[in-house]
């Protein structure tokens, strides 16, 4: 697999707003979307409207696989105790 990058911070209500009023976007349908925060995350678009975004930021939606490597899956990581 070759190498990629994943954006450190989540999107935000803000940010997806931005790329609707630029037209990049659609606009979410749930009535709720409405009263989230610029700043609130887990804004509950569609796998569509995700990859819309990600592309409108200039880059893709991670696939599961890219997901799983960058979480370390598959790997051993020894954490010490905490507390004793």
């Amino acid at each position: 697999m070759s190498e990629f990058f994943i954006a450190r911070d989540p999107v935000t209500a803000g940010d997806y707003r931005a790329c609707v009023a630029m037209g990049g976007c659609t606009a979410i349908a749930d009535p709720e979307f409405a009263t989230y925060t610029d700043d609130q995350v887990g804004i509950g678009a569609s796998q569509d409207q995700a990859t819309g975004f990600c592309t409108w930021d200039g880059g893709d939606l991670v696939t599961e696989f890219q997901w799983e490597k960058a979480a370390g899956a598959g790997t051993v990581h020894f954490v010490p105790c905490v507390g004793r």
